[in-house]
């Protein structure tokens, strides 16, 4: 065989290389593309069939990596989304999309002895835009993280941002008013809770079930509406009414006897029984 044809040969099989390898890189753009869609369009079956198919021509590629854990993550399938964002963290650690995904999972999930690293992430994740989540959930859940970590005014001043937007969530407005009365301001924090009690007394709205957030249980639900009555009886025994503050409680009794902060509530009975 002459030189010439040998080179010619090369040539040959170089270029065939090269358009089998972009047919398959193009491929996967297009799946990727038709994902993302699906996955705004919450057809999360639809976008994980083309993920994985994706993915098992090139399982190094982040980016349908990420967005398979997005799709895993809203299908409630927490765990695995947490392991594709670990992986996808690994090859590119500046994805802010694997990173907010990293966070949301790791809280979700309920890893405590993480929540500093999700606030980190979250806080990185809120400097920028991204196609995933908009910033005022994002503002939501550092806020969240916050207020795990007991940082009560970093979490007062995201809470106070968010109710701005939406003053009608009873949730919410519960959590502002805790972060303000743990931060000891208890005037604010007790008009909040007064708000956020007559929106959940008031029957023609109660008919709309604030609380009934996919998930939340029975339990849940009433113990959330019993928050801002709880909240006024410890503000009360503050102020030194202890009527007032008995009434609170004894409303807050009928609705739930659940309560998130058992300890302050144990301290109220054992000083006024």
């Amino acid at each position: 065989m002459s030189v010439s044809r040998f080179k010619g040969g090369l040539v040959t099989l170089v270029l065939l290389f090269l358009g089998v390898l972009g047919c398959v890189t193009l491929r996967g753009a297009v799946e990727y593309d038709r994902a993302f869609q699906a996955y705004k369009d919450c057809q999360y079956g639809v976008a994980e069939g083309l993920l994985i198919s994706t993915l098992s021509r090139n399982p190094g590629d982040e980016r349908a990596m990420s967005l398979l854990g997005w799709v895993q993550f809203k299908q409630g399938k927490v765990e695995e989304a947490r392991k594709l964002f670990v992986e996808a963290v690994r090859i590119n650690s500046e994805s802010i999309m694997t990173i907010e995904g990293l966070a949301w999972a790791q809280y979700t999930f309920g890893e405590d002895e993480k929540a500093e690293q999700a606030r980190d992430r979250f806080e990185e994740a809120i400097t920028q835009p991204n196609r995933f989540i908009d910033r005022d959930l994002i503002s939501k859940e550092l806020a969240d993280v916050l207020f795990q970590l007991q940082d009560y005014k970093a979490a007062a001043i995201l809470y106070k941002e968010s109710v701005s937007r939406n003053g009608s969530d009873p949730s919410l407005l519960n959590r502002y008013a805790w972060c303000l009365y743990q931060s000891g301001n208890y005037s604010e924090a007790k008009s909040i809770f007064l708000r956020s009690k007559e929106l959940t007394s008031r029957s023609e709205e109660l008919s709309q079930d604030f609380f009934a957030d996919q998930g939340v249980t029975r339990r849940i639900r009433q113990k959330r509406m019993a928050e801002p009555y709880y909240g006024l009886a410890l503000i009360y025994i503050k102020e030194n009414r202890l009527d007032a503050a008995q009434e609170e409680l004894a409303s807050a009794l009928k609705i739930s006897p659940y309560f998130h902060h058992p300890h302050e509530i144990s301290l109220l009975l054992t000083r006024h029984p």
